[in-house]
């Protein structure tokens, strides 16, 4: 029964983690996407 809280408790950890890397992501892929957009010509 131990083991598999222990279990539990390292896939909790890593879906953690992981959900830390995406949302350090996701700002940056944003700006990417802005970035690599088609550009209007700028008219006065």
């Amino acid at each position: 029964m131990m083991g598999v809280q222990n279990d539990t408790h390292i896939i909790y950890g890593v879906l953690g983690r992981q959900e830390d890397r995406l949302d350090r992501i996701k700002p940056r892929l944003e700006l990417r996407e802005l970035a690599e957009a088609p550009q209007a010509p700028y008219t006065t």
